[in-house]
């Protein structure tokens, strides 16, 4: 049954980085809000998002026991590796923009 629940825990943090994933890829010219929805959310970001986060939390439910703190870890680390990723992209767009408006100058 620990296997099973990693095995859950596995498959719902990948759904939860392949939304990441599909956001980034969506909006490669566009900031991405860290808070609040984006406008407009892909459809398919969506749906891996909601149930790699249902996978992932509900595989505490299997063994809590055992896999029950690990899973809310790793959820957690997930988050931070989505935040991580959004501001390194919304970094890059900043950082794009300062250096076309500065070539457009000279």
């Amino acid at each position: 049954m620990v296997l099973l629940a990693w095995a859950v825990t596995c498959v719902g943090l990948a759904l939860l980085f392949i939304s990441i994933r599909i956001v980034l890829c969506s909006h490669p010219h566009e900031h991405i809000p860290l808070t609040g929805q984006l406008d407009p959310m892909p459809p398919h970001a969506e749906w891996t998002y909601t149930v790699g986060l249902v996978l992932t939390v509900s595989s505490g439910l299997l063994i809590s026991r055992d896999v029950g703190p690990w899973n809310f870890v790793l959820l957690f680390a997930a988050v931070i590796a989505a935040v991580l990723g959004f501001s390194l992209h919304n970094r890059r767009i900043d950082r794009r923009n300062a250096a076309g408006s500065e070539g457009g100058d000279a």
